[in-house]
């Protein structure tokens, strides 16, 4: 007996031809054998069981809604092959993008990945091939030598020993939608291996589309693309191919990551999520910048072969370690509505995206403050998820010290005058509530003093590195060198300080005039 794994496999649409001609022939034959004995119509029965078969072939025969991955794809897809322009690294592992988009073969087969089993009986299998993960589905995932929280500079180092000398790669297919007659999406895929941004995590995929008024890509050569989506987390941006925000160079579109997220802009600055789809946090796709030509690898049509360089299409589980929420490993982007609906996906992405302001400036403007907290914010999430018994036991501890703190103070008496007496931390409390309560309107005056000062140091020391000579300082190392941060530290301070003291003196003369009323 063959066993069953031999048998050649069968196509989805001789399956469909096959239950379609059941299904049809089905109530002949019982009319058939019902009428028996009644006289016949010769001929009547064949024409209808041939008119039912022809129509059965030709649903089988009409090209479906599906990809495309001939001659033509394989040559529209070269042609837009998307050019990235990804965040410079002065030095490794310093700030910037250390990872660029590669072929699955970098963590494929490399002895220090592993394929992790749900069930935890099983054996890991180190360096999984693209057979060794097709049709494993939920709870199987990858896991790349390194911790996803505390990545250090590990996965960098890794990546760069095991992407030396490959290409940065962009996996293209050309899909349509059958619900979007007309229509066809060229879609290229993106896989880096570690995601460094607000969440991180192991592996992460990424694409962008572009769109064409065309049926198939034979047509779609002989035009240029309507409009070209992107990717920005759980969300995305459109443009126009021409007279948008896109850039276009020899009919590649120029594409900016965010450095460490990788969500995709069309220009360079600091990019703010404004809802859960867009994502919460900054992306930075600023100069200076470094230009990738990706190599197209054409995915194909359908995965027949289990054993092919494209089973890993087969595989549903994830592509890095497990993690608690959106530290969580990503599934592949087969299991993604862009893949299934590429042109509704298309439509419903935004036209614009939310440029942080003020970002040409140095120092801590309100944005800078504002990305520096979520930021912060984020590494103490990943730090509670990681070692949550830990970080119970901090918050315990600080909650604790405060607690012992006001216990121990004195809150009594709490007379705002004589302003220079002896007090506690509960009593200068209490007596500064007072002293503000009693007028309000002359403290918060003085408070807002400091926003114009605080403008126009900002000015003088955004004009000092552009405009003077500092600027070739920063011009040759960067905006993130050690260098240029000393200047911006320096200025800034001397401006923070003026501010303050000037602050300061308003509110002792406003203390002193306050006292002198009381006597």
């Amino acid at each position: 007996m063959i066993p069953l794994a031999e048998f050649p496999p069968v196509s989805a649409e001789w399956t469909f031809l096959v239950v379609l001609v059941v299904i049809l022939a089905g109530p002949l034959i019982v009319e058939r054998l019902r009428r028996r004995g009644r006289p016949r119509r010769p001929g009547h029965r064949v024409r209808r069981l041939l008119a039912l078969l022809g129509l059965a072939v030709a649903l089988v025969a009409a090209p479906p809604a599906g990809a495309e991955d001939g001659p033509a794809a394989a040559e529209i897809a070269a042609r837009h092959a998307p050019i990235l322009g990804l965040r410079t690294q002065a030095r490794p592992c310093a700030a910037g993008e250390p990872y660029r988009p590669v072929a699955v073969e970098v963590v494929l087969g490399s002895p220090d990945v592993l394929l992790v089993a749900p069930d935890r009986g099983t054996p890991s299998l180190p360096g999984p091939t693209a057979a060794d993960l097709a049709g494993k589905g939920e709870g199987w995932r990858l896991d790349l030598p390194g911790k996803a929280l505390r990545p250090g500079c590990t996965y960098e180092r890794w990546f760069r020993a095991a992407a030396a000398g490959k290409p940065t790669v962009a996996y293209a297919r050309v899909a349509g939608q059958a619900d979007e007659p007309g229509r066809l999406a060229l879609q290229y895929w993106l896989y880096y291996t570690y995601n460094d941004f607000n969440d991180r995590h192991e592996g992460d995929w990424e694409m962008l589309q572009l769109a064409f008024d065309a049926s198939t890509a034979e047509e779609a050569l002989g035009q240029e693309p309507v409009s070209v989506g992107v990717s920005q987390h759980e969300g995305g941006q459109v443009s126009p191919w021409r007279g948008g925000a896109l850039s276009v160079v020899d009919g590649h579109p120029v594409i900016y990551p965010g450095a460490g997220s990788h969500a995709n802009y069309f220009t360079q600055a600091l990019w703010l999520g404004r809802d859960a789809e867009q994502g919460f946090g900054c992306d930075d796709t600023r100069a200076p910048t470094t230009l990738e030509q990706s190599e197209v690898v054409l995915l194909p049509d359908r995965v027949d072969d289990p054993t092919g360089p494209f089973a890993w299409l087969l595989f549903t589980g994830r592509w890095g370690e497990k993690r608690a929420g959106f530290n969580n490993g990503p599934t592949g982007p087969q299991t993604k509505r862009v893949w299934r609906e590429p042109l509704s996906w298309h439509d419903d992405l935004r036209d614009d995206a939310v440029k942080v302001p003020g970002q040409g400036t140095f120092g801590q403007s309100v944005t800078g403050a504002f990305c520096w907290a979520v930021e912060a914010g984020s590494s103490a999430l990943w730090f509670s998820i990681e070692r949550p018994w830990v970080a119970l036991g901090l918050a315990l501890l600080v909650l604790g010290l405060v607690g012992t703190g006001l216990r121990r103070t004195r809150w009594s008496p709490a007379e705002p005058v004589p302003v220079a007496r002896a007090r506690t931390v509960g009593q200068i409390l209490r007596a500064a509530r007072r002293i503000y309560g009693q007028a309000p309107r002359t403290f918060l005056a003085i408070g807002v003093v400091f926003v114009p000062i605080a403008l126009v140091v900002d000015g003088i020391q955004n004009l000092l590195l552009r405009v003077t000579p500092l600027a070739t300082v920063r011009e040759v190392s960067g905006d993130d060198s050690v260098a240029s941060s000393l200047l911006a530290l320096l200025i800034g301070g001397l401006g923070v300080s003026l501010g303050i003291l000037l602050v300061t003196g308003a509110v002792a003369a406003a203390l002193a005039a306050r006292q002198r009323g009381a006597s």
